[in-house]
């Protein structure tokens, strides 16, 4: 090798030193994105390199962290990406160099991994590949024909490598639990990566490029990896999986050689698809062991939000029993008792307790009043709920007398269950009042309400003629009376009339008064779906304006926060999505601030009215010391809400760069614990909790500002339950950054305080996240892990329901364990545990109870159930962007495949486990018949509830109000369902083919303990930390930051970004800086 190259070569690894050293410097000094973007076109200058090499250099997993992604190397990445600095192709290349999908070589062990070599984990490759795609889909790439070519070849490595690491690490039951997790994160690269593919075929130049613009031999390696690639991809998401068959056709990119492979294949599958047709169903089951499926579909109805529609529930339990009321009544009640107790053993939280105890009070009798006109003589209510009582332990629910004895020393909250039971039935006439001894065992401690029974269209007009007598009613709403359905049913229809007439005024009080009171909440959800309350007030709040005529402005805003309220109490408290509020299309106010309310703004990113409005707030706040009419005048609510992160961003600055004192600042925001402007704080406090937990921020003013907010020194009579409501929302997001912060920092003495008020507000949401310890638990099963929790699970589920005909306690369940695992685990996983339970307990004999608790779990209601399928657009967003609402933690957008939707998968594939695994193709065969059934009775009640809400839609929009839903409506309901059953049954007898966000994912060790990685944990984990983006530095938050500032971790942004605009700093910057 002569002089010159080896110059050459010592030069490149100068460069390549350089750069590594450059790139290691601004992570760990945490240097803005944008200016890593101005320092490494300087860079380039200074080391220049080729893109390969600059990308191989960043991506080398030996030279950072391989455990989890480093928060700012993504960003980084794509500045480098904007800058032209390196390709797509050269990231694709850099980044499967250092995945775990690089096998050695094909003829060695596919388990081993290369010698020598570390890794990425596969978090990285997730969010690489997703950047890759959003990049193909929605840049002007490729931007050369040799890009193109490279990055097709980048593409065929990744497929391979997916093929091999999909067939090599096939799930088993001993499985440990570090493999589970690679498990769960390979299932998110495998579909970045799909996304990756959809966006390359989508383009059109890169489809001429593989039509015409590559070697053969490299085409027909792409035509054979998609090919082969499309099962894979199935596995993670059949919409992607579908809309990539469908281009695969469309270009003519099959590979015609295994196609007329499989073609000979074709005749066989459809004789064993016929065989498959005659499989026989198994007997009925037993009317006794079928409370064991109503025991987990009542568990799953009331696990988080309720979703207690009175058709749907009644459709239900009419496709379970078939007529059979003596069964249908004894069973709902031994149940609703049984899931009580349970939760009682399960020590579940005090409003989980309430939740369940108001569901056999108040909702039980008010079903079985709706049914009794089915019941003919001898058979009686009275009959049913009496032998039904029969099977309640009493020692879970002693009487009155007995529990008295042990009151003072115990929690009594379900004590005197029996008791308002029972006098619940009577108020609803299902029982004679003089039988309650008979039954109860002693005279009753308690009476009937005095007022009797209540009727939800007389309790409407009662608060049409007196405005009180709704807040009466609301203050009822959490009474055992057996009232409470009229309440809330009269609640609800009030709200809905006040919004047909925008009554805001009123509105104010009832929602200010209703987010006060979550237990309330429960109950009106229990009647009432979210949509029904929320979707009228979101569009009061979308469509708010200024009236020409105008007078006083606070009123409005005052009127505009008690709605506002409201809206935010519900959305945490039960995790809710755009589509369960109704919050009208993505550029409403509601919709913009669930999705950017934390987005504090550049200056450059602020329209000229937003500037303004700022500034005008910034100093009524910190100048005139006073909000004014004309600042209100100016200055919509819905803009005010919108800019609060802004406000507080700007203020933090200013602050912080001493161009307005800390006590200043101080005094000026305790003007927004006024009435008018409390729900800001909702918003502040979170953006304030994420500034805490972001490195190099100035906590010394971010501290201090939330005492304030949180510990004000005086505070009116009227904000002081709104301020306790608002700090029950975010006191879950704020516990976890403030005690990450005082362990960090043990002499900050002023956080123990913040905790303790935080501790005092915990605890409010209602959602089905598993608990830390529940997680912990399951992972730690002897023998299996997860997996074997819930074979544990199943195989005690079956046991009860055999010796269901005598007192035995139910067994530790929660349908929160199912949810989890698909998330921990996979759908896929999940699945198949409980087709081999089903096979193995029908050898066993309870083929009949397993197949009918295999499939109320399949089908039991959750909240995905209420969203909206992907779109193909939807599938082309980036993860970060539609998983989780930045303000509500909440999935906006249902991407993690149901276990419905993998058994339809299945089905697919049973024609050919029919010849080596008979059992298993009859059972799924016998399951999905049974799912399909289910599921076509649920269909049917949710075009019932459908027709239900467009009718009375209708009748507010002509001036009537609604009756109440009687017995004769819910039969209807009932007999639609039964027209039905045919048709499902038909339906199902026949085989018919038919990241997490960058924050979470940068977690990826949060949850060693347990595991599993942060982002799963993140996901299925009922946590007090909030979600915080660290990867996006000066997107949400600070602002751009100087490079003095930057290196020296203070947080303070620059002076361009300041709106304080005669303020200047120096913002030079030299490589010395960066120790270079």
């Amino acid at each position: 090798m002569d002089n010159a190259k080896l110059l050459r070569r010592a030069e490149m690894v100068s460069y390549q030193t350089q750069w590594s050293h450059f790139v290691k410097q601004s992570l760990n000094k945490s240097v803005d994105p944008e200016q890593f973007r101005e320092f490494s076109q300087q860079m380039r200058k200074r080391a220049p390199l080729p893109g390969i090499r600059i990308a191989h250099t960043i991506l080398d997993p030996s030279t950072f962290l391989t455990e989890r992604p480093l928060p700012l190397l993504h960003p980084y990445i794509c500045m480098l990406l904007d800058t032209n600095a390196i390709s797509i192709a050269d990231v694709l290349a850099a980044s499967f160099y250092g995945s775990r999908l690089r096998r050695r070589d094909q003829n060695a062990s596919t388990k081993s991994l290369v010698k020598g070599r570390r890794h990425w984990c596969l978090v990285l490759d997730d969010i690489m590949l997703d950047q890759v795609a959003v990049r193909i889909a929605y840049s002007p790439r490729p931007r050369s024909g040799v890009e193109a070519r490279r990055t097709i070849t980048a593409i065929n490595r990744w497929l391979n490598g997916a093929i091999s690491y999909n067939l090599t690490d096939t799930i088993t039951p001993d499985m440990d639990l570090t493999t589970q997790r690679n498990h769960i994160l390979f299932d998110r690269v495998r579909e970045s990566l799909s996304r990756v593919v959809l966006s390359m075929l989508e383009n059109a130049k890169y489809v001429k490029v593989i039509k015409t613009s590559i070697p053969p031999e490299v085409r027909q390696e792409f035509i054979k990896a998609l090919s082969s690639f499309l099962p894979v991809a199935s596995q993670s998401s059949e919409h992607i999986a579908s809309r990539l068959e469908t281009l695969q056709k469309q270009h003519d990119f099959i590979d015609h050689e295994a196609a007329a492979n499989a073609a000979n294949s074709t005749e066989a599958l459809e004789i064993e698809r016929l065989r498959l047709d005659t499989v026989m169903d198994l007997p009925p089951i037993d009317s006794t062991c079928s409370r064991v499926g109503l025991y987990v579909y009542i568990n799953a109805l009331l696990v988080g939000r309720p979703f207690t529609e009175d058709s749907s529930i009644l459709s239900h339990l009419h496709t379970r029993y078939k007529g059979d009321m003596q069964s249908l009544t004894v069973d709902l009640i031994v149940v609703s008792f049984d899931v009580l107790a349970n939760a009682l053993a399960r020590k579940e939280s005090r409003d989980s307790l309430f939740s369940l105890k108001t569901f056999l009070v108040n909702k039980v009798p008010h079903l079985l009043s709706m049914l009794s006109s089915s019941f003919y003589m001898p058979l009686t209510p009275e009959f049913c709920i009496e032998q039904a009582l029969k099977f309640v332990d009493l020692n879970v629910f002693p009487s009155f007398a007995s529990s008295f004895n042990n009151m003072l020393g115990s929690d009594n909250i379900v004590g005197d269950a029996r008791q308002d039971f029972l006098l619940a039935c009577a108020l609803h006439g299902l029982i004679l009042e003089e039988s309650i001894p008979r039954i109860y065992g002693e005279v009753p401690m308690s009476g009937l309400p005095a007022d009797g029974r209540y009727f939800k269209d007389n309790l409407v007009v009662q608060c049409q003629n007196n405005p009180q007598r709704l807040e009466e009613l609301m203050n009822e709403l959490e009474n055992m009376d057996g009232n409470a359905g009229a309440v809330a049913g009269a609640v609800t229809e009030v709200i809905r009339n006040m919004c047909a007439t925008k009554d805001t005024m009123s509105l104010k009080i009832v929602c200010s008064s209703l987010a006060r009171k979550p237990q309330a909440i429960d109950v009106v959800l229990q009647y009432a779906t979210a949509a029904s309350i929320l979707q009228p007030l979101c569009q009061i709040l979308n469509e708010w304006k200024y009236e020409e005529d105008q007078g006083e402005h606070q009123p409005v805003y005052e009127d505009f926060a008690g709605m506002l309220l409201l809206v935010l109490a519900m959305v945490h408290r039960y995790d809710l999505s755009k589509v369960d509020l109704g919050a009208g299309n993505d550029q409403s106010f509601i919709s913009q601030l669930l999705d950017k309310g934390l987005q504090s703004k550049h200056r450059h990113e602020l329209s000229e009215d937003d500037s303004k409005r700022l500034g005008n707030w910034i100093r009524g706040l910190y100048e005139t010391e006073s909000i004014t009419e004309e600042l209100m005048s100016t200055c919509r609510p819905q803009d005010f809400y919108l800019l609060v992160s802004t406000l507080f961003e700007q203020s933090v600055l200013a602050c912080s760069l001493e161009v307005i004192r800390l006590e200043t600042i101080k005094t000026g925001l305790e003007m927004l614990l006024e009435p008018c402007f409390l729900p800001s704080l909702c918003i502040a406090l979170r953006w304030l909790a994420y500034e805490i937990a972001r490195p190099g921020t100035n906590k010394a003013v971010l501290i201090p500002i939330m005492h304030k907010l949180i510990r004000p020194t005086s505070i009116s009579g009227d904000a002081q339950g709104m301020h306790g409501a608002i700090l029950s929302m975010v006191s879950g997001l704020l516990e976890k950054p403030l005690r990450d912060l005082q362990s960090k920092e043990p002499s900050r003495h002023n956080i123990e305080p913040l905790l303790e008020d935080v501790k005092a507000h915990a605890k409010y949401k209602r959602t089905a996240n598993s608990t830390v310890g529940e997680l912990q638990v399951w992972s730690r099963t002897p023998s299996g892990g997860f997996r074997q929790s819930i074979r544990n699970t199943f195989q005690s589920l079956i046991s009860w329901g055999t010796q269901l005909d005598m007192i035995v306690p139910a067994p530790n369940y929660t349908s929160r364990q199912i949810l989890c695992a698909i998330k921990v685990i996979g759908a896929n996983p999940t699945l198949h545990i409980l087709l081999d339970e089903v096979k193995q307990q029908t050898t066993q004999g309870h083929g009949p109870l397993a197949l009918d608790l295999a499939a109320e779990l399949i089908c039991a209601p959750t909240s995905d159930d209420a969203s909206d399928p992907l779109t193909t657009a939807d599938l082309m967003l980036p993860q970060q962007g539609r998983i989780r609402s930045p303000l509500t933690d909440s999935p906006s957008t249902s991407r993690q495949p149901s276990l419905r939707d993998r058994l339809k998968a299945e089905i697919y594939d049973t024609p050919r486990k029919l010849s080596t695994d008979p059992a298993l193709a009859e059972t799924i065969v016998r399951l999905h018949r049974r799912v399909e059934a289910i599921m076509a009775e649920a269909a049917a009640a949710a075009l019932q509830q459908q027709a239900q809400a467009q009718a009375q839609a209708q009748a507010q929009a002509q001036g009537v109000l609604p009756t109440d839903l009687g017995a004769q409506d819910i039969m209807q309901a009932v007999e639609l369902s039964e027209a039905v059953d045919g048709a499902a049954a038909a339906a199902g007898a026949a085989i018919v083919p038919n990241h997490q966000a960058l924050d979470e994912l940068n977690a990826a060790v949060a949850a060693d303990g347990l595991g599993i990685d942060a982002a799963t944990a993140a996901a299925v984990v009922d946590t007090t930390a909030m979600d915080l983006d660290l990867g996006d530095a000066g997107a949400v938050g600070m602002g751009d930051q100087s490079m003095d500032d930057m290196l020296q971790g203070s947080g303070i942004g620059s002076a361009e970004d300041d709106i304080f605009g005669d303020l200047q700093m120096d913002n030079t910057f030299n490589f010395d800086d960066l120790g270079m």
